[in-house]
């Protein structure tokens, strides 16, 4: 049940979440829209990490590397595609629904059973033909009879065997708790559901259950209940009680029998699918291939299916739990949940990681400090963004769960009602301290030191890096004040590739340093102000202009667009593509479909000319049609001192390719000619080439560029570029004074 929307189960075991925090709730850095790695101090959590605990220090994540489940093969983004489209299909249509999973279910079992079958006949039939058949070829029919059998016996165990994980959680024990399993007596005697086989605790911010089936696809499980601490300890017991009901009416007899079968079929067959395409330890692994193919193409779409069911099955859950609670209760539960957990991951957790810039290791008594704080109000304007925000977040393809308007509309609850309360605080007598007595505070201790004994290793190596940063600015900032001793190394774009400064200003590369390391220090608001005084100085540094508008964004300040507005107008489409996703995944949140649907098709329309812009890129031809370079006086001085520098030239021509699509993107193609040394000079075209390689890395210029030699393949492109007008380059600096 949860208060927050979670990621898809996928490749671990399916189980009902309230929340899907990272596991023990900590140094997990959270994921982030892709962003070059010099705006690490972005920081942009997306709205679902809003319940997590997060890092100080995200970790932008390059494009196309996001985890691939290697069962399914489909990523984050194919499966949304698979369930949009699933949900348009069968749309106002639950019973077509049901009867496609039952077909699904039925064909997977109907494959795996014929499967079996047909290779148990073979060996039977192999064996009966061994023996008839004389001596020694009845030899030949045992030993492949035998590996037939080995086979079906391999087959069937891997259907029927899965691994079991030793737990790392704190289980619970009825003479511990006595008050809790009071509770869970009484939910479970209104579910009709059988006992828990384990009740257990730890330090995720995290309500769930989950089967453990003991035969694989036959099922036959365990039933384990996972409580957070931290969840326990900052909800009343009235509202954990809710979020208790919630999860047993998942597995209720009063359910729909259908969506509980569906649900345990689902349970089980995704712990057998988990790890099938992944590289296992030898023998296993051999068994697996010859269903391989089959289980590549089934599980996506049984699964896709079965997740388009089950989240409509939240709904029926959280009608469950208010019947068996109060509706006030379900609902104020989930609304707690939602704004406590933004403030734990926007407020709580950040201000103790930067904790890790002065002290090498983790606090004492965490969670002590946790209740208390959050028991404090905070500020009115935070508290009004964190409500209006968890009110307007609306339901995704890939999320597991419904937003919480919607499951506060279907409890019948009035949204707007529930944010004219205020922020919820955590209560004066938490469930933790009710459920868990007379445990409490020796479990409170037992979690204190098991979060600082899970994240003590993470926080000593983010501590030596914030030393390391902070050696390195205090350098870099007495650099800055002796100009005769600074330089302006090639700054990388966000492809990776060297690319020069940005104009007018060789010591803004170190500058942009600086500031991003104080980011990542200090924090985006403290050193905001910081920022935006760069970008006075320095307008036309798009990546500053993507910090920004990210960071705006991630506090709820809609000046944000405008700053992504002017990164997508700007002349580097690959910050243009990151400011693009940004802002998508902000709308994404937002009920404002329109807007949606008006950014996509600008970014369909980006993607094309994009798309066209680099076809055009890719070769220059004879054909093309080339102009003289108009470069600023200080681009210009600089190629020339480049090219002055090497005694090996001759002379050089430098024009730009005219481009139909995206002009601003400039391509140069400057071509080098090394000095002749006799008229049989052997080795001039392999000095000519050495100089094109050597150059190519050394010179700058305000776009991609191209240096080539005047002979072997562009020869032609090398002599279309000599006839035009004004392309030779002086390759002795003008006198300045």
């Amino acid at each position: 049940m949860p208060g927050a929307r979670s990621a898809p189960h996928r490749g671990r075991t399916a189980s009902s979440e309230w929340a899907d925090p990272p596991r023990k709730g900590a140094l997990v850095p959270v994921a982030v829209p892709p962003i070059p790695l010099r705006a690490r101090a972005i920081g942009l959590p997306r709205p679902q990490a809003a319940r997590r605990t997060i890092s100080p220090r995200p970790v932008a994540r390059p494009r196309a590397c996001r985890p691939i489940d290697a069962m399914t093969q489909d990523s984050d983004t194919q499966f949304a595609q698979r369930v949009a489209a699933i949900e348009r299909r069968y749309a106002g249509r639950p019973a077509a629904l049901r009867r496609k999973i039952a077909w699904l279910v039925l064909l997977g079992l109907g494959i795996l059973v014929a499967v079996l079958v047909v290779t148990s006949s073979l060996a039977a039939f192999l064996f009966v033909v061994a023996l008839h058949t004389p001596f020694p070829a009845n030899l030949a029919c045992l030993a492949l009879a035998s590996v037939v059998l080995t086979l079906v016996i391999g087959q069937a165990i891997c259907l029927l065997w899965t691994p079991t994980t030793a737990p790392c959680d704190r289980e619970l024990k009825r003479d511990e708790c006595p008050r809790l399993f009071q509770v869970l007596d009484k939910l479970q005697a209104q579910a009709r559901s059988r006992p828990f086989d384990h009740v257990w605790l730890n330090t995720d911010f995290n309500a769930k259950v989950w089967s453990e089936p003991r035969l694989g696809l036959l099922g036959f499980s365990r039933r384990h209940l996972l409580l957070g601490f931290p969840l326990l300890l900052l909800v009343s017991p009235d509202q954990a009680t809710a979020i208790l009901a919630h999860e047993l009416a998942h597995q209720s007899a009063s359910h729909d029998w259908f969506s509980l079968w569906i649900g345990r079929v689902q349970e089980a067959w995704s712990v057998v699918f988990s790890n099938w395409g992944t590289a296992s330890a030898g023998w296993m692994q051999l068994f697996r291939k010859p269903l391989q193919w089959f289980v590549s193409w089934y599980w996506p779409r049984f699964h896709a299916h079965a997740f388009v069911l089950s989240r409509s099955d939240e709904y029926e859950a959280d009608r469950r739990s208010a019947e068996w609670t109060t509706v006030n209760d379900a609902a104020t539960a989930l609304f707690a949940i939602q704004c406590l957990g933004t403030r734990l991951s926007q407020e709580f957790w950040p201000e103790v990681h930067r904790e890790m810039n002065r002290v090498p290791e983790p606090p004492d008594a965490i969670y002590d400090r946790e209740q208390r704080e959050l028991s404090l109000p905070p500020d009115p304007a935070l508290a009004k963004r964190w409500i209006t925000e968890a009110l307007r977040f609306r339901t995704l393809h890939s999320d597991s769960h419904p937003s919480l308007a919607d499951r506060l509309r279907n409890l019948g609850a009035n949204p707007d009602v529930l944010a004219q309360g205020g922020f919820p605080l955590a209560p004066r007598h938490s469930a933790a301290e009710d459920f868990l007595a007379p445990r409490f505070e020796s479990l409170r201790d037992e979690m204190s030191q098991l979060w600082k004994t899970d994240n003590a290793r993470a926080w000593n190596i983010l501590y030596h890096n914030a030393q390391r940063l902070q050696r390195e600015l205090a350098t870099s900032e007495r650099s800055s004040s002796n100009p005769s001793a600074t330089s302006t190394p090639p700054v990388s774009d966000s492809t990776g590739e060297a690319s020069p400064p940005p104009k007018s200003s060789p010591q803004l590369g170190a500058e942009w340093n600086r500031l991003a390391k104080r980011m990542e220090l200090e924090g985006f608001l403290k050193s905001e102000p910081l920022l935006r005084e760069f970008l006075d100085q320095h307008p036309q540094h798009l990546m500053g202009w993507l910090t920004l508008g990210g960071n705006l964004l991630s506090v709820g300040d809609e000046s944000g667009l405008a700053c992504l507005r002017r990164v997508i107008d700007g002349d580097q489409p690959a910050l243009a593509a990151d400011a693009f996703m940004v802002w998508k995944n902000w709308l994404e949140r937002r009920d404002d479909p329109a807007a949606l649907t008006q950014l996509q098709t600008e970014i369909d329309h980006f993607q094309e000319a994009q798309l066209a812009a680099d076809e055009e890129r890719r070769s220059v031809r004879p054909t093309d049609r080339f102009r003289c370079v108009t470069l600023d006086h200080p681009e210009r001085l600089a190629l020339q001192k480049s090219l002055a520098a090497l005694p090996e030239l001759e002379t050089a021509w430098l024009a730009e390719k005219e481009m139909q699509h995206q002009p601003h993107r400039r391509l140069f193609v400057l071509v080098v000619e090394a000095k002749r040394r006799g008229w049989l000079d052997r080795q001039w075209h392999e000095r000519n080439a050495a100089l094109a390689r050597q150059l190519s890395t050394q010179v700058h210029l305000p776009g991609q560029w191209l240096v080539i030699p005047p002979a072997g393949g562009f020869r032609k492109v090398a002599l279309a570029i000599r006839n035009v007008p004004q392309t030779q380059v002086v390759l002795e600096p003008p006198a300045t004074t």
